[in-house]
């Protein structure tokens, strides 16, 4: 038997950086919020006294080593738990774009925790799961569950929100990949190492209730250096503001753009205008909390 479960990507609504621990690791402060662009994992486990664990994916080229954060959760599960054996088949559907600030890699893992806690009967509750995910990557715990969430800390720490009304977005992506390490370099250089003056959002209220009030609250501190290091970026967030988007933002540290939209039908003019400049643009809109 194949179990299934759908991974969401994400954009970020409001991305800051409130300082660095001692260990190097930077405090975030961030409003995240799933969006239908999603992958599909599928798991098949066939009885074996020994753990082991494969991977196959639709013309992705990803890897099957300990660097993989599919195949790291799995073996994080394994190792935890001594009752999980047998040969693990994982396939997945990919649709998230790698390396673009939309945490597929972290939503892929985190269905793997939800599908071997299935598979195998763990019964682990939605904080134990969240509390191995930020063992794998720090965007892993929100992927768990999904929906609206303030993250703080290095991610760990989740606050969930009342999801907003559904909302239509445009995401494009020009470059092909940014470096995450680099760009926290390069607010490290511009702001010495010192984020003392950054607070992060305070008073959420009814900041986030629908599209529009989302549209307001916009902001990501990565865009001051990635914007000025990518023209694609600056130019997909001006498209979309051309193209009537109530906001737009890049997601993460890119490059990845996304534009909030009154409609449906403005979300998809924006991204037909944006494949017929030659970028890769999707219309997805938002999830709520689904775990």
């Amino acid at each position: 038997m194949k179990l299934t479960e759908t991974a969401y990507g994400k954009i970020n609504l409001y991305l800051d950086l409130t300082g660095i621990r001692a260990d190097g690791y930077h405090e975030i402060c961030t409003v995240m919020q799933s969006v239908s662009l999603c992958d599909t994992m599928m798991l098949e486990v066939i009885p074996h006294e020994e753990f082991s664990v494969s991977l196959i994916c639709n013309g992705a080229d990803l890897g099957c080593g300990d660097d993989n954060l599919i195949v790291r959760a799995a073996k994080r599960m394994a190792a935890r738990y001594p009752n999980v054996s047998g040969i693990h088949r994982f396939e997945l559907e990919k649709h998230i774009p790698i390396a673009a600030g939309m945490a597929g890699g972290s939503a892929d893992a985190a269905a793997v925790l939800r599908l071997m806690n299935r598979a195998h009967e763990l019964s682990l509750s939605t904080k134990e799961l969240q509390k191995i995910g930020a063992t794998i990557g720090a965007d892993v715990p929100f992927c768990i569950c999904g929906g609206t969430a303030l993250c703080e800390g290095i991610g760990e720490k989740i606050t969930q929100f009342p999801s907003p009304d559904d909302f239509y977005l445009a995401v494009a992506i020009g470059a092909s990949s940014v470096s995450t390490p680099a760009a926290f370099r390069a607010l490290d250089e511009k702001f010495h190492g010192d984020y003392s003056t950054h607070t992060g959002i305070t008073m959420i209220g009814d900041r986030f209730k629908n599209g529009e009030s989302c549209a307001k609250q916009l902001y990501n501190l990565f865009e001051e250096v990635i914007l000025p290091a990518d023209p694609h970026a600056g130019r997909i967030r001006a498209l979309l503001t051309e193209n009537h988007a109530l906001g737009a933002l890049m997601s993460g540290s890119g490059p990845s753009v996304f534009g909030i939209f009154a409609s449906r039908d403005k979300a998809q003019e924006a991204v037909d205008r944006l494949k017929d400049l030659g970028y890769r643009a999707y219309l997805c809109y938002t999830i709520k909390k689904y775990a």
